[in-house]
């Protein structure tokens, strides 16, 4: 039969016949058009002695068995039990008398995906479903011998909806000649192992033929279409070893895969081939593969390695007793999970685990809680992984945790749950934090009493009213006032508040050159000091008079409720020793320009009679005549006054005091 012949099958429709796609063990096939409809199929005829003329004239023996093996075929086709095998659409007998049968055209094989580049991850997966239409081919016994025995690259066919179609499967005929019909492959047959295709008598067919030929499939797949076909002599050593593990990994780079474990994918690589391949058939292993199923799971689990996942999550479980569902305060969260992972998966650490608790009550994610996981494996390959959460307040909450391979780049799988916590008894709900995270500023009250550069500025007292005189000193040219009826003491006013400090008011400094007076107690307490109890009536002094190096002014009559401003001084300068009561001069002191209020008495001559004073004098309440520092009861007293804290500390001190020499009476 050649190019351009017109056939006819048993219903008379006529096939024209096109190009040769290809030539087989036993039979080659051409692309045949139905005149009728433009319809392509495959029309596929045994070897004649014109396609063995140059192999020095073949014996009719395998023309016999090439029409045998074809017509066991096309039986096998017919009887339509297995889907992955061709279905038949025509058997007739060509003009030349030789047999033939029509199949369906199906342009994709896996010889031209391999060809286009395929990855290994896709090409991993196509033979994981050869095994599994062989494994079924061989338990329907339709073949007669458990195995398919003529699996390669071009046999392997796809539809258009991706499904496989196996062909060429070695019928009876086929098995019987396998050495003489491999004989006529220029190079041989590297597609089936060593012992079978040079063998000269029927040989013993057996699983590790697929095995072998499938093996030799993923090597091509592995070292590109470049690479030629033939299979080392010696099987593969080392180095070819070494040369398809770095094939490989250079390849990974370029597919959908996890670099965390192309190292361990190239090895079980490997250490496939180097089995599968092997010269040697026995003992098995660690020599070939005498079962496919066992072949399989290795395949398996190379393509677990390729891209590894999460399988499934199980039912989250709460730690908790069943008459308790909720947890308290006191209490940790807890609960736990399993997670399946693929083939390739060996620990735990190669699994990324994260978790988000959500307040139901307000929808929002908490953040900041402290969270923990422990994990272990079990022993059905399942990893259980159990959770706690601590530091959630009353309230109903929904955890989420999720799972993935770590690097797939894969979305996780993910597990929800919903629980309840309640407050346990005595519990105190945390303090909120401050709504900014700088640091609160700080003003302290006093840095030290007794360093007068280092306290604050206090606010000045308003100062004690003191009486204006009702008429001073009168002019030459003036006539005398009458006298003004004396001014009652005023007593000293109650301090104000640090909250509201009053503005400060002229006040006179009686004493400019005195030192600061020194607190006995340097005790800073941020406390307002408390109401001074009032102090005991004082005797009136005499007011002095106006300084004698200007005449006075009259002063007008003080308005009762109004404060009394002393009238300004001529010169700010300090006092002369002879105005301080030196040798020689008026022993009585003079006033000076206002500067600072002080509680100090007004110093005087002690030894000097009392001054003389024309004018009636008026009174002012001011400090005790008491010259010396007050005792050390007397500032015990006034702390104990001026400071609440003080007060009731010496109190519970009194009262422990007064226990004790009760407890003592008792005992005596």
């Amino acid at each position: 039969m050649r190019t351009g012949d017109t056939v006819r099958d048993g219903q008379g429709n006529a096939y024209q016949v096109g190009q040769l796609l290809g030539r087989g063990l036993w039979g080659k096939s051409f692309l045949a058009r139905r005149e009728t409809t433009d319809q392509l199929f495959v029309l596929k005829v045994p070897l004649g002695p014109e396609d063995l003329k140059g192999d020095g004239g073949a014996p009719e023996s395998i023309f016999a068995a090439s029409r045998d093996a074809l017509m066991e075929e096309a039986r096998l086709y017919e009887q339509g039990r297995l889907p992955f095998l061709p279905r038949i659409e025509a058997r007739f007998t060509a003009p030349d008398g030789q047999p033939a049968m029509l199949l369906p055209r199906l342009a994709d094989s896996l010889e031209r995906r391999i060809q286009d580049g395929l990855g290994v991850g896709p090409l991993i997966d196509v033979l994981v479903r050869v095994c599994t239409h062989v494994r079924a081919l061989a338990a329907s016994g339709a073949t007669g011998a458990p195995l398919h025995g003529g699996l390669r690259p071009n046999n392997i066919l796809f539809t258009e909806s991706g499904e496989i179609v196996l062909t060429d499967v070695a019928t009876p005929a086929v098995r019987r000649n396998i050495g003489t019909f491999s004989s006529m492959i220029p190079g041989g047959n590297p597609w089936l192992p060593p012992e079978v295709s040079g063998a000269s008598t029927e040989p013993g067919w057996s699983s590790e033929v697929d095995t072998w030929s499938l093996a030799m499939i993923l090597w091509r797949g592995i070292v590109g279409p470049e690479a030629p076909i033939a299979f080392p002599a010696r099987g593969l050593d080392k180095a070819a070893v070494g040369a398809v593990k770095d094939k490989l990994a250079a390849n990974m780079k370029q597919e959908d895969s996890n670099p965390r474990f192309t190292g361990r994918l190239a090895e079980r690589v490997g250490v496939l081939l180097t089995r599968a391949l092997s010269l040697e058939t026995a003992p098995s292993p660690p020599y070939r593969f005498t079962r496919l199923d066992e072949f399989a799971t290795r395949l398996e689990e190379i393509a677990a390695l390729i891209r590894p996942h999460v399988t499934n999550i199980g039912k989250v479980l709460h730690d908790r007793p069943a008459a308790k569902g909720w947890f308290d305060t006191e209490e940790t969260v807890s609960f736990s999970v399993t997670v399946g992972a693929s083939a390739g998966v060996d620990g735990r650490e190669e699994i990324g685990v994260g978790i988000a608790v959500y307040d139901l009550a307000t929808n929002t994610k908490i953040p900041n809680l402290d969270l923990g996981y422990t994990a272990d494996k079990h022993p059905s390959g399942r990893y259980r992984f159990a959770f706690r959460i601590t530091g959630l307040v009353p309230g109903h909450y929904k955890a989420r945790v999720a799972f993935a391979v770590r690097d797939s780049g894969q979305p996780p799988a993910t597990a929800e749950t919903e629980f309840e916590v309640r407050a346990a008894p005595g519990w105190v709900p945390p303090a909120e934090p401050p709504a900014s995270s700088a640091a609160l500023p700080f003003a302290r009250e006093n840095t030290s009493l007794t360093n007068p550069q280092l306290a604050p500025e206090a606010p000045v007292p308003a100062p004690l009213p003191v009486a204006t005189p009702v008429a001073a000193q009168p002019a030459p040219s003036q006539a005398a006032q009458p006298a003004a009826p004396a001014t009652a003491p005023v007593a000293p006013p109650r301090p104000l508040p640090r909250a509201a400090p009053a503005a400060p008011a002229p006040v006179v400094d009686l004493h400019p050159n005195r030192a600061a007076p020194v607190d006995p107690f340097p005790v800073s307490v941020p406390v307002p000091a408390p109401e001074p109890a009032p102090l005991p009536p004082r005797r009136p002094m005499p007011l002095l008079p106006a300084s004698s190096d200007r005449p006075a002014e009259a002063a007008p009559a003080p308005r009762v409720g109004a404060p009394i401003v002393p009238a300004p001084m001529a010169s700010p300068l300090p006092p002369s020793p002879a105005a301080m009561g030196g040798p020689g001069t008026n022993d009585e002191p003079a006033f000076e320009a206002p500067k600072n209020w002080t509680y100090e008495p007004i110093p005087r001559n002690k030894d000097a009679a009392a001054p003389r004073h024309e004018d009636p004098p008026s009174t002012v309440d001011l400090e005790p005549d008491e010259d010396s520092e007050p005792g050390p009861v007397q500032r015990f007293l006034s702390a104990i006054k001026n400071d609440p804290f003080v007060l009731v500390m010496t109190s519970l001190g009194g009262l422990i005091a007064l226990l004790l020499l009760v407890y003592l009476a008792i005992r005596s």
